[in-house]
């Protein structure tokens, strides 16, 4: 899904000009895109392990074709079924710091796409929430996208530096790995 879209589903008081397409692109497992040629490796592979076995072409292009299948729809399920979490910690920590808490879990941090669909669904907009998984160089050093709530400023996405050292109120979304 386009970036802008998802902001404008969000209906947010205020976004970064920086946060962009450009700035930040789509990445791997922000997708659920199967290449072409992907499926067509996949299929040829099937196909010759199937011929082998049964020497029949029909047969063998069935067989190809149903694993073929059933790997898509497998694929986009488990796509669609990321789990993520809001890790917060009690004492002050670097974002290195976070992202090493995240891995020991089984989790990863979470890009800005990912911070916007779980936005979507699941952000109950009092929470500062920061995706530490994408950053752009802006200002002079890194910066990564954040959800925050000010009831003097409402809803906004904003860039803040990977190099804080956060404090306890701050939030940060995991994705299982």
């Amino acid at each position: 899904m386009k970036l802008q879209s998802l902001i404008k589903e969000l209906a947010l008081f205020s976004v970064n000009s920086n946060i962009t397409e450009k700035n930040f692109p789509e990445e791997k497992h922000d997708t659920n895109d199967v290449s072409f040629l992907e499926m067509f490796w996949m299929f040829f592979l099937l196909f010759v392990i199937a011929f082998a076995l049964s020497r029949e072409v029909f047969t063998s292009v069935v067989i190809a074709l149903s694993i073929v299948l059933v790997y898509l729809i497998s694929r986009l399920i488990k796509a669609n079924k990321k789990t993520f979490i809001l890790f917060n910690f009690a004492e002050p920590k670097y974002s290195y710091e976070v992202i090493d808490e995240m891995e020991i879990a089984g989790y990863r941090p979470a890009t800005l796409r990912e911070l916007l669909f779980w936005a979507l669904k699941g952000w109950n907009r009092n929470l500062f929430v920061i995706a530490l998984g994408q950053s752009v160089k802006k200002y002079g050093s890194e910066n990564v996208p954040a959800l925050l709530f000010h009831p003097a400023t409402k809803e906004t996405l904003e860039l803040t530096q990977k190099t804080n050292h956060w404090g306890t109120n701050e939030r940060f979304l995991a994705v299982k790995n």
